[in-house]
């Protein structure tokens, strides 16, 4: 597995099937999976499709929408190598807002 280091995910986050705690992770990424790693121990293990595009911001950028009051991670992209990871999500819900940051205040 390849390892990237994500920036702090600020709240408790639903990424692919899995909930997450808010907290500082390094990101394993597999052919189509994505590890949440906080030390040795593995917090979420969820389908993921990597791949790569335009940074567009000089730190690790995390895309989120709003579901029924909670945080949906929908991608994650490092800077600056432009690795994109995107986290499906089992059906879209209609009606959600999206939003993105950049969470090292760059």
């Amino acid at each position: 597995m390849r390892s990237d280091t994500c920036s702090t995910i600020a709240s408790t986050s639903q990424v692919g099937t899995a909930v997450i705690p808010a907290g500082t992770y390094r990101v394993e990424l597999g052919t189509d999976t994505a590890r949440f790693v906080q030390g040795k121990t593995t917090v979420a293990e969820t389908p993921a499709k990597v791949g790569v595009e335009a940074a567009r911001y000089a730190g690790n950028a995390l895309h989120y929408r709003s579901e029924a009051g909670q945080q949906r991670l929908l991608k994650i992209v490092f800077a600056p190598s432009g690795i994109a990871v995107e986290f499906p999500a089992e059906a879209e819900s209609a009606g959600a807002s999206p939003a993105s940051a950049s969470t090292d205040g760059k």
